[in-house]
C-alpha cells in the first residue's frame, strides 16, 4: 500500500478491526484525512466500544473536535506556482494580500540552503513565478520573520556576521525606492543570546515583538517570548505565560492586526496530529493574559504537521506550510479560509500622505490612540521621500490621529471607525450577488440545451439505434460535466462569500504640517464639556496629555482660544468660552505646567470658521484652538518660568526618532552588539561629546544641538546600559539620534555584550587596512654596500590579520639581478590608542627577519651567498574609515637594527608610506630611507 494512500488504508482497516479493534482509531485517522467526518466518528465510537484498551480520553476528544461543527474550509496546495520537490515553508503575506514572501530548501536558482522568495497575486487570482531576494540570500541559510507594518522592516534569521548564538533574530531596511535591503544587522543583546532565538513577528503598533527561544527558564523545550521597544531600547523579553507555553514546542506566533489574536503552533497542545496551529486572544496590555488556546480545527489540521500561520489584513484568508505524514523532509506552502468564528477582529487599511507648508515630504511619526481605552494601539513613521504611510485600525472603535514630532506643529484629527455600515458601499453586495447569478445561470443555460437535445433524440423515429443510443451516452457524459460545473459554481461561490466577506474601502487620510513657529495655530480635537457647563468630560483627557506632552517638552508660550457656535445669547456664549478655556488651562497647570506660559481667551461666537445656519458649521464652531505667542510678552521683565516641576521636568528626559530602522538601530546599540557586528555606530566628528547631569537613577542626560535644514532637533541621550549577567564595566553610551533617521550613532562604549573590555578606540571591528587574509605584489631593493649589492626584486607577500591586535605578514622574494631567492616573516602587535588621543590611532611594535640565497655571480663569491638581517619596527598607523568598504591608512614606521650578517651592516631604515583599500582590492605606496634599505616601493593585492 502506498504511503499516504488513505482510501485504501480504510477499506484495509475494515477487515483488520475484526480481530483488532484498536485499528478502530487507525480507520477513523483515515476517513478524517479522507474528510469524511461521519464515517471517522463512527470508527471512534466503536473504538470506545470495542476496544477493552482504547484511550478513552483521546477519543473523547476526538469526538468533540470533530461534532464542534467547524466550517467545511478547504485548505488548497498553492501549487506548481509556489511549491516544488524541495522544501517550501514559512510564508509571510504582505499586509495587503498580494505578495507572498517564503522561504525555500536548495530551489532552482537560489543562492544555496535556504534562501527567501516571493511571488505577486495576479489580478486574476493566480501567483507570478518567485523571485529570489538576493540581497537577503547567501550560500547559507536564511529566512524572512516578519516585515513591519509598512513592509519597510524586516525581521531575519540567517546565518550573518556578528551573532550571539547558532540562531539570533536580525533586523534589514529598504532603500528610499523601496527596491534593495540593506545589510542584516543584529537586533541586539536585550533580545539575543547564546540560545536560539528566531520565528519573530512584529505587532501592528511597529512597537512589540513575539519570537520564540530556549532560553533557560521557560515552560517547555521552546517558548514564546514578548519584548516592547521603548525609549531606552528593548524592554526585558517575558514569557507569554502558562496558558499558551506548554512543556512542548511553542512556535511561530503570528498576531493579527487587531494587535489581540495570536496564531501559533504547538505539539504540547492536544491535537490531531505532531503539530497542530492553534488560536488565543489576548485578554489585556499585559502580553500573559490569554484565552484558552483553540485548535483550528479538522479542516485545517491534519494527523501530520501544519506550522506558521500568516494571515492577510482582512483576517478571512491564511497560509501555512505543512509536512504529511507521506513526506519526508519536503513541506508545501497552503492557502485556507479562516473559519468565522476563528478570525480576529475585522480591521481596515488607513493610508495617505502627510507634507509640510512646503508641499514636501515630511518625515513624521502619526500615533493612533483608541479613545474607548485611552491606549496607543499604533504608531507609524512617514515615507522620507514621498511622505506616504500604511497603518491598520481595528473597526468598531473611534480613534485620536496625532502627529507630534519636534520642530513641527501638534496636529490632531479623529478617525471613527464605530459604524462598520457606514464604511460599506452599498452596492457592494448587489454587485457580487448579480455575479454570481449571472454565472450560474450560464451553467443552467447550457445544461438546459443538452436536455432538450437528449428529449428530442428519445422520441426521434430513427432506426438507426445503435448511432443514436452512442450519441445519447455522450450528451448524457456531458451533461454531468454541466452539472457538477453548476455544483462547482455554487460551492466557489460560497468559498468566494466566505473569504470576501465585506469588502470596506481604504480610509484615506491626507495632512499638511506646519513648522513650529510664533503665531502657529491648530485645533485640539476631542475636547468635550458637559452641556452649558464648564466641566471636562473624562474623554477630553487624551488629547489634553498631548497637550501637556507638547508643552512639557517645548519650550513655547500659547494662547488658548474658546469659541462657540451662534446659539444662545452673546453674553452667555463669551462667559461659556471663556470659562471653558479657563478649565483647560487648570488641568494643564495641575499637571506641572506653569501658568505664566498660557494665557486663556474666550471669544464666544466672534470669530466662526464655518456657517452657524447648519448643524456641521455649528459643529466646527464649537472649538478650543491653540496658537503659539511670542514669549516676551509673556515673560514682561519676570523670570518666574526658571524653575518647572519635577514632573514637567521628568517628561523632556526621553529622546525621539522618526523612523523606525533609526529606532531599531538605536536599541540594538544600547542593549549591545556581537563581536564581529558590522552594524556598530560610528561616532560623527561634527557634534562634541558634552552633556549635564539630571536624574541619577535614569541617568539621562540632554542637549539640543543646533537643527539640520529641515529644522529637525537633534538631541543627545546618554542611557545607562541595561543590565546584564554578561561581565562588562560601567559607563554610558551617548546616542545621537536626530529627526531625518540619519542618527542612532554611539559615542563612547559601544562594547558588545559579549566582550569584557569597554570598546573606546573607534576603531570598529572591520574597519581596519587589513582584512583576514591579504595577498599581495610588492617590490624590495638592497643598495650597494661594500661587497653587498643585491639590487632590486619583486615578491608575493601573504598577510594574516587577526583583527586589531596582530598583523603576519610572510613573503616569498622573486629572483633578481643578484638574487637566487629570498624570504621575510614579519610580525607586528598593534595596540589601539584612540581611547588616550581620541583618535583612531594605532601604536605598533615587533620583528622582522629578511633571508637572501644570493647567486654565485656575486662579487663575494659562491661563500657568502647566504645574508640576513633581523630588525625590529615601531611606529603609528592612522586607519582613516570612510565606510567598512573603504579604509585609508599612513603610518611611519622606524626599523631599529638588530642582528644582521657582516656584509650588510645595519638594517636600520625609516619607512613612511599609505595604503588603501576599497571592498576586496588594496594598495600601497612606501618611501624606505636607510644605509642598505633605501628605495621607494609599491603592493597592490586583494583581501578577503
Amino acid at each position: 500500500m502506498k504511503k499516504g494512500d488513505y482510501r485504501s488504508a480504510a477499506y484495509a482497516y475494515e477487515n483488520e478491526v475484526l480481530l483488532k479493534p484498536s485499528k478502530y482509531f487507525d480507520m477513523a485517522k483515515a476517513y478524517f484525512m479522507m474528510r469524511d467526518i461521519e464515517k471517522a466518528i463512527s470508527a471512534l465510537e466503536n473504538y470506545k466500544q470495542k476496544d477493552p484498551k482504547a484511550n478513552l480520553e483521546m477519543a473523547d476528544w476526538w469526538l468533540n473536535m470533530l461534532r464542534r461543527g467547524d466550517e467545511p474550509v478547504k485548505s488548497v496546495n498553492m501549487g506548481d506556482s509556489i511549491n516544488t520537490s524541495v522544501a517550501e515553508l514559512m510564508p509571510l503575506i504582505a499586509r495587503d494580500g498580494k505578495r507572498m514572501y517564503f522561504a525555500a530548501r536548495k530551489r532552482t536558482g537560489g543562492s544555496g540552503g535556504y534562501d527567501i522568495w516571493y511571488s505577486d497575486r495576479r489580478e486574476d487570482g493566480t501567483w507570478s513565478n518567485p523571485r529570489l531576494i538576493e540581497a537577503l540570500s547567501t550560500q547559507k541559510d536564511e529566512v524572512l520573520w516578519s516585515l513591519s507594518p509598512d513592509a519597510q522592516v524586516a525581521l531575519l534569521g540567517g546565518k550573518h556576521a556578528g551573532r550571539f548564538g547558532k540562531d539570533d533574530i536580525y533586523y534589514s531596511v529598504r532603500n528610499a525606492e523601496g527596491r534593495e535591503w540593506s545589510q542584516p544587522c543584529n537586533l541586539g543583546a536585550a533580545i539575543n543570546t547564546k540560545a536560539y532565538e528566531g520565528q519573530a513577528c512584529m505587532a501592528a503598533d511597529g512597537q512589540t515583538i513575539l519570537f520564540v527561544s530556549n532560553r533557560s527558564g521557560g515552560s517547555g523545550k521552546k517558548d514564546i517570548y514578548m519584548s516592547r521597544l521603548t525609549p531606552n531600547g528593548w524592554s526585558t523579553p517575558v514569557n507569554v505565560g502558562s496558558v499558551i507555553n506548554t512543556a512542548g514546542d511553542e512556535m511561530y506566533p503570528k498576531l493579527s492586526a487587531d494587535g489581540k489574536t495570536l496564531y501559533f503552533t504547538s505539539n504540547g497542545h492536544q491535537g490531531f496530529g505532531g503539530h497542530d496551529i492553534f488560536m488565543a486572544r489576548r485578554l489585556d496590555d499585559s502580553y500573559t493574559q490569554w484565552s484558552t488556546p483553540v485548535n483550528m480545527g479538522p479542516y485545517i489540521n491534519t494527523i501530520g504537521d501544519e506550522y506558521d500561520f500568516s494571515i492577510t489584513t482582512e483576517g478571512n484568508l491564511a497560509y501555512f506550510f505543512r509536512k504529511s505524514p507521506s513526506q519526508k523532509n519536503n513541506t508545501d506552502i497552503y492557502r485556507t479560509i479562516i473559519p468565522i468564528l476563528l478570525r480576529p477582529e475585522k480591521t481596515v487599511n488607513v493610508v495617505g500622505t502627510v507634507l509640510h507648508e512646503k508641499d514636501s515630504a515630511a518625515l513624521l511619526n502619526i500615533k493612533y490612540t483608541d479613545l474607548s481605552i485611552g491606549r496607543e494601539v499604533a504608531r507609524v513613521a512617514t515615507n522620507a521621500s514621498s511622505g506616504a504611510y500604511f497603518t491598520q485600525l481595528t473597526l468598531g472603535r473611534k480613534y485620536l490621529v496625532e502627529i507630534n514630532t519636534r520642530g513641527f506643529l501638534y496636529l490632531s484629527d479623529t478617525i471613527d471607525l464605530s459604524d462598520i455600515r457606514s464604511l460599506i458601499p452599498r452596492d457592494s453586495f448587489k454587485k457580487r450577488l448579480s455575479e454570481e447569478l449571472q454565472a450560474i445561470l450560464l451553467q443552467k443555460t447550457m445544461l438546459e440545451k443538452k436536455l432538450n437535445e437528449i428529449d428530442n433524440r428519445l422520441n426521434s423515429e430513427s432506426e438507426r439505434i445503435k448511432e443514436e443510443y452512442e450519441a445519447l451516452l455522450k450528451m448524457l457524459a456531458q451533461s454531468e460535466i454541466h452539472l457538477r460545473a453548476i455544483a462547482a459554481e455554487v460551492e466557489n461561490s460560497r468559498d468566494r462569500w466566505l473569504l470576501e466577506d465585506v469588502v470596506i474601502p481604504d480610509i484615506v487620510r491626507n495632512y499638511k504640517v506646519q513648522r513650529s513657529t510664533v503665531g502657529a495655530s491648530f485645533e485640539l480635537k476631542d475636547i468635550y464639556f458637559d452641556l452649558g457647563k464648564a466641566t471636562l468630560t473624562p474623554q477630553s483627557r487624551t488629547s489634553l496629555d498631548a497637550l501637556y506632552e507638547i508643552l512639557a517638552k517645548n519650550d513655547i508660550y500659547i494662547e488658548l482660544g474658546g469659541h462657540t457656535d451662534s446659539i444662545g445669547s452673546d453674553d452667555n456664549n463669551l462667559r461659556l468660552s471663556q470659562e471653558r478655556v479657563n478649565a483647560v488651562k487648570d488641568y494643564l497647570v495641575n499637571k506641572g505646567i506653569n501658568p505664566q506660559r498660557i494665557i486663556a481667551v474666550g471669544y464666544g461666537e466672534t470669530r466662526p470658521v464655518a456657517d452657524n445656519r447648519t448643524d456641521e458649521g455649528r459643529r466646527k464652531n464649537r472649538r478650543v484652538e491653540v496658537t503659539i505667542i511670542d514669549r516676551r510678552a509673556v515673560l514682561a521683565g519676570t523670570d518666574d518660568l526658571k524653575e518647572e516641576k519635577p514632573m514637567e521636568q521628568a517628561a523632556t528626559q526621553t529622546f525621539e526618532i522618526s523612523d523606525y530602522y533609526s529606532t531599531l538601530k538605536a536599541a540594538a546599540n544600547l542593549a549591545g552588539l556581537p563581536k564581529g557586528s558590522p552594524c556598530a555606530n560610528i561616532a560623527p566628528k561634527q557634534v562634541k561629546e558634552k552633556a549635564v547631569k539630571t536624574r541619577k537613577e535614569k541617568k539621562v542626560r540632554e542637549r539640543k544641538v543646533k537643527p539640520t535644514d529641515s529644522d529637525d532637533t537633534i538631541i543627545i541621550a546618554d542611557v545607562k546600559p541595561r543590565k546584564s549577567k554578561r561581565k562588562r564595566r560601567r559607563g554610558g553610551d551617548i546616542v545621537i539620534i536626530d529627526g531625518t533617521g540619519n542618527g542612532g550613532n554611539v559615542y563612547g562604549n559601544t562594547t558588545p555584550a559579549t566582550t569584557r573590555k569597554p570598546k573606546r578606540d573607534v576603531i570598529p571591528d572591520g574597519h581596519y587596512i587589513y582584512k583576514t587574509l591579504n595577498l599581495s605584489y610588492m617590490n624590495m631593493e638592497i643598495v650597494p654596500n661594500g661587497l653587498l649589492s643585491i639590487g632590486s626584486f619583486t615578491g608575493l607577500q601573504l598577510n594574516m590579520s587577526a583583527g586589531s591586535f596582530l598583523e603576519t605578514h610572510l613573503t616569498y622574494y622573486l629572483g633578481g639581478s643578484n638574487l637566487d631567492w629570498g624570504a621575510n616573516l614579519s610580525q607586528l602587535f598593534k595596540i589601539n590608542i584612540g581611547k588616550i588621543v581620541r583618535l583612531p590611532l594605532q601604536a605598533m611594535a615587533g620583528y622582522r627577519i629578511d633571508y637572501f640565497n644570493l647567486t654565485d655571480v656575486t662579487p663575494l663569491g659562491n661563500d657568502k651567498e647566504h645574508q640576513g638581517f633581523i630588525s625590529f619596527p615601531v611606529g603609528l598607523r592612522y586607519n582613516l574609515a570612510f565606510s567598512e568598504n573603504f579604509i585609508i591608512a599612513p603610518e611611519y614606521l622606524i626599523n631599529l637594527n638588530g642582528f644582521t650578517s657582516d656584509e650588510i651592516g645595519t638594517a636600520r631604515y625609516t619607512s613612511i608610506g599609505i595604503q588603501a583599500r576599497w571592498k576586496f582590492l588594496h594598495g600601497g605606496l612606501f618611501m624606505n630611507r636607510g644605509a642598505v634599505i633605501n628605495f621607494s616601493g609599491f603592493k597592490v593585492g586583494v583581501s578577503f
